[in-house]
């Protein structure tokens, strides 16, 4: 009687994984028949990344040309107003504009946006750095520091601050400097002087970058005109990267909203309105392994999907990727796969392919919402998108592996399975598909 029984349950099994084959070969071959999932899947990624590899968006650096603007010429204005001429002697720096330091200030800093940090960083030896910074201003606007020319940022003279404010208003510049009187005679007399920064309210990266450089530029003014005394000065340097791909920024980012989002808008019109899925339950095949099928066939499309974004991130933007190639792509494939069961489950309870899509809407803004502005660690722990941005980094990166960084990975995979049982679960009491 055990004999038969378990002979039973072995032919129920073998019945139902065959029925379950079926309906994933057919499933899959429904979604390569679907011209919008293709593009959703495939080429929609693509179109995103290409535009990256045209520019020099994600490989700024403090110390690169040109910190502002990938291409073109960046112009900042300078209004001086000083006249004041109380500096005594030459400058340190041959070629120097001669005891006029609001002049020199206003071209220090021009050197310091033309080269970043990396200006100050560039070699331990001291008498080196004076010497290329020497021949910079000798030939000044058009010297070279290392070889380097400066072309990239132009310094715009301005008559006054209605024509700055114009100029800004009208992109012409990212932002000017105005000079006050006195600036000179502060410095001579050792009392403190005032530079006014002017830059656009809604460019708050612009804004931040130019204070940077500012900082920069008066610590280079102070050593160039021997005007410090027992100060110390910061001098950012990048470590961790390895190449300059122009992925490296955005990249994670870009993977995390695009697998995840397509996953979720994908998975959610794969069950209601499903013609064919109605038929499908008139047959032997039980709701379970219409699930089942449904979550092997988007599986095995997002594994592609997964497997082109990274080879094209990796041979066609140098993103590098170290440690084992497996763990990233572990990583972003469940990325994908948690969009997926989510947009299930929102299908499973949707009535109508247009509420589905409202669902879609709703989740995919509300987990956007939650990568840009939730700072809570907590919340952000249980987050898909912030999860795989963070997972991505960490794998990617810095090389780690789940052994040593596992939350990420069992993050996104407990969300998955959790709603994996809730959507196999409102479809079991679901009686109708609409």
């Amino acid at each position: 009687m055990k004999h038969k029984d378990m002979k039973a349950i072995l032919l129920a099994t073998r019945n139902s994984l065959s029925r379950i084959w079926a309906l994933l070969r057919n499933e899959i071959e429904s979604l390569l028949k679907d011209k919008q999932s293709l593009l959703i899947i495939f080429l929609l990624p693509l179109a995103v990344m290409l535009p990256f590899k045209f520019t020099n968006i994600g490989e700024a650096k403090m110390s690169d040309i040109s910190v502002f603007q990938a291409t073109g010429v960046t112009r900042f204005g300078v209004l001086d107003f000083d006249t004041t001429d109380d500096w005594p002697g030459t400058p340190p720096i041959a070629g120097a504009v001669e005891e006029d330091l609001s002049v020199n200030f206003s071209r220090t800093f021009h050197f310091i946006m033309a080269y970043g940090s990396g200006a100050l960083g560039a070699v331990d030896n001291t008498t080196l750095l004076m010497e290329e910074i020497r021949s910079w201003f000798l030939d000044y606007p058009d010297g070279t520091f290392f070889g380097q020319p400066s072309t990239g940022v132009e310094i715009v003279e301005l008559a006054d601050r209605d024509e700055g404010i114009q100029r800004l208003s009208n992109g012409e510049i990212i932002g000017f400097m105005i000079i006050p009187y006195g600036f000179e005679r502060n410095i001579t007399a050792r009392v403190p002087a005032e530079i006014i920064i002017v830059s656009d309210a809604t460019e708050t990266g612009k804004a931040a970058t130019i204070v940077a450089n500012l900082e920069l530029a008066i610590a280079a003014f102070k050593l160039i005109h021997n005007l410090l005394r027992d100060e110390i000065f910061p001098i950012p340097n990048e470590v961790g990267k390895p190449n300059n791909s122009p992925l490296f920024d955005g990249g994670p980012l870009i993977f995390s909203i695009l697998i995840f989002g397509g996953g979720l808008l994908l998975a959610s019109q794969c069950i209601v309105g499903d013609e064919p899925l109605r038929r499908t339950l008139l047959t032997p095949a039980g709701k379970l392994e219409v699930v089942l099928a449904k979550t092997g066939a988007l599986s095995a499309i997002y594994a592609v999907q997964v497997q082109l974004i990274l080879l094209v991130a990796i041979f066609g933007f140098d993103l590098p990727v170290l440690g084992d190639y497996y763990v990233p792509f572990l990583m972003l494939f469940m990325q994908a796969f948690c969009g997926a069961m989510i947009g299930m489950f929102i299908s499973v309870i949707s009535k109508t392919r247009l509420q589905a899509n409202q669902f879609f809407l709703l989740v995919f803004i509300v987990f956007l919402l939650a990568l840009i502005f939730v700072t809570n660690d907590d919340i952000n722990l249980w987050m898909p998108m912030y999860q795989g941005v963070d997972g991505f980094t960490t794998y990617a990166y810095k090389g780690f592996g789940f052994a040593l960084q596992p939350w990420p990975i069992m993050s996104v995979t407990v969300i998955s399975l959790a709603f994996l049982g809730l959507t196999i679960l409102a479809f079991y009491f679901k009686k109708t598909i609409e």
